[in-house]
């Protein structure tokens, strides 16, 4: 090879192909944080702009003739799913990244008639491509900051992997730019529970015990809008218990099961547990990419000897996997990709196999050392990414209540919380007062053309004429009226 040419002519070409699709791919990076029509239109214009150094290429070069042809497509792929397959656009503009770094690679190594030398400048490319992309997406600024005091409320556990410290209060405030946008209180007993207001202490002889995570929790919420406290207000008869925390999975509510933790934390003997089950927490059970980031030093359940045991935790029985996650999230971009691809794969009934091990054996240890009902009540989103998990739950003995189904609606904007995707207290209201319906005595349908449910105001167009969960194990026939 002249090193003449290579310096001169081969070397600014390969360099002006980084920076010009290095730039692009940022472009396509700074739409993740927009929404709606300006999400819409800023994806278009990236597409027009992929597809216009394409067609330069194409011109110049001729490399996308014969076997390359194909290419020439690509660029389209997501104006397609915009315009035409409006769920297609969820999954073809994260791939496309991939797409982008290919195609360099292509360029380069057809522009370089020396096949290594070629080779040496694709992969010089594709690192020199992640380093721009990464300095760009490090340089924006986070849109909203959280400051906590105490910062510290977290403490390392051996059994669950983390949890708050007790006998604590903490103060969140949230800002935006120079704006206060609004302050909240944690509140944590003596058993770093979150405080659940109206709790009537010893003058109830029956409890109800939620289990999940932030949603459950309270994330961003006072102690009086998260979900325990809503439906403590409803059933004011019984003692309810939060034991959700930000990040947890099924796998805390089998520890604190099988330790019997919650048998000597919970005074009443009888009662209900209400698992919550939202998409995220099939991950959360299976250790995918996207939740190692933070639950790594989870407990991992596996199935053994026909039982489900632990296996330690993520990080001590999955060290090699987790030092691979750890280097690519050394990179926001190489980070990005991985996620994309998780999510291709995350909910795919082959993932359920843990999730489902860890909400049966939970039934098991509850029913055991308790004289109640378990029902694991699914989010709205849980239907739409996992369409069946419902009968699979039921097909092993696992009561379901479908919030779905009690005309629950996923969540509309002004019912999260300020920039933030969790729930609002207004839509936790609507999640307790449809729990406390799922779980009252069955009452007559209602009338003919009115779509309310008991309290609960059907916008789905289901039928609503009376109650759908789905008893399966509920050992005593009253437990769901009196608790």
């Amino acid at each position: 090879m002249n090193i003449a040419r290579f310096v001169m002519r081969d070397l600014p070409y390969h360099i002006g192909t980084m920076l010009l699709a290095g730039t692009i791919v940022a472009a396509r990076i700074s739409t993740v944080g927009l929404h709606g029509g300006e999400k819409t239109m800023a994806v278009v214009l990236y597409g027009i702009a992929l597809t216009v150094v394409v067609a330069v290429y194409r011109h110049r070069r001729r490399i996308f003739q014969g076997p390359f042809a194909w290419a020439w497509y690509v660029p389209w792929f997501p104006l397609i799913g915009i315009v035409v397959f409006r769920q297609f656009y969820s999954i073809v503009p994260r791939m496309d990244l991939l797409v982008a770094v290919a195609l360099v690679a292509v360029i380069d190594a057809r522009h370089v008639r020396c096949w290594w030398a070629g080779l040496m400048l694709s992969g010089a490319t594709i690192l020199l491509m992640i380093r721009v992309i990464d300095l760009a997406w490090g340089t924006s600024q986070p849109e909203v900051v959280y400051e906590k005091q105490p910062p510290d409320f977290v403490r390392v556990d051996t059994d669950l992997g983390y949890a708050p410290k007790p006998d604590l209060s903490v103060r969140i405030t949230c800002h935006r730019e120079d704006t206060r946008l609004y302050e909240v209180v944690y509140q944590f007993d003596e058993h770093a529970r979150r405080r659940v207001t109206g709790y009537p202490g010893s003058a109830c002889s029956r409890h109800v015990i939620f289990t999940g995570g932030s949603s459950v929790f309270g994330e961003y919420l006072n102690d009086d809008e998260t979900l325990p406290s809503l439906f403590q207000a409803l059933r004011n008869e019984n003692c309810v218990y939060n034991y959700g925390f930000s990040g947890y999975g099924p796998q805390q509510m089998l520890v604190m099961l099988r330790s019997g933790r919650l048998r000597a934390e919970v005074p009443q003997r009888g009662g209900l547990l209400l698992c919550e089950v939202i998409p995220d927490h099939i991950n959360r059970a299976r250790g995918s990419y996207a939740t190692l980031a933070w639950a790594s030093g989870f407990p991992r359940f596996v199935r053994r000897d026909g039982g489900i045991v632990r296996d330690g935790t993520f990080a001590s029985s999955r060290p090699g996997t987790l030092s691979l996650f750890n280097l690519l999230r050394s990179s926001r971009s190489l980070d990005y990709l991985a996620k994309a691809v998780d999510r291709t794969v995350a909910f795919h009934p082959r993932q359920w196999g843990p999730f489902l091990d860890i909400v049966t054996a939970s039934k098991d240890a509850y029913l055991q050392q308790s004289d109640g009902g378990f029902f694991a009540y699914l989010w709205p989103d849980v239907r739409v990414v996992a369409p069946s998990l419902s009968d699979s739950l039921t097909a092993r003995g696992v009561d379901v209540i479908d919030l779905a189904e009690w005309g629950v609606m996923l969540p509309r904007v002004e019912q999260l919380v300020p920039f933030d995707p969790h729930p609002s207290g207004e839509y936790n209201g609507i999640i307790a007062r449809a729990l406390a319906t799922a779980l009252s005595p069955p009452k007559a349908a209602p009338p003919a053309g009115v779509t309310s449910l008991r309290g609960i105001t059907s916008t789905s167009g289901v039928d609503t004429a009376g109650p759908r969960t789905r008893f399966s194990s509920c050992p005593h026939a009253d437990v769901c009226s009196r608790s």
